[in-house]
């Protein structure tokens, strides 16, 4: 689901304005973004946590499933995001049909 159609989502609900709740939500992201790059994680409840992580960098011997020849392909060492499902989340999806 798109930012949009959430926004539109949650303004069926609540009774609010769609441009108002799409602010909300932009706001929301940007204060979630700002905690990971402060405090490294963000808890939300009943949802999950995210936390950076660092990813430790690579030389690839193969790309694609293919031999790499002559140079071989270094990816560099980065940071990445990890999600950890909450127990209440995880509870409330298990009878969700896939």
């Amino acid at each position: 689901m798109a930012l949009i159609d959430k926004a539109k989502a949650v303004a069926d609900r609540t009774g609010y304005q769609q441009k108002a709740v799409l602010e909300i939500l932009k706001a929301f992201t940007e204060s979630v973004v700002e905690d990971l790059k402060e405090k490294g994680f963000y808890a939300h409840g009943g949802l999950g946590t995210f936390k950076v992580v660092r990813r430790p960098g690579k030389t690839l011997k193969s790309m694609f499933g293919k031999p790499v020849k002559g140079k071989k392909a270094v990816i560099p060492e980065r940071n990445g995001v990890r999600f950890r499902v909450s127990s209440a989340l995880r509870k409330a999806i298990q009878k969700v049909p896939i």
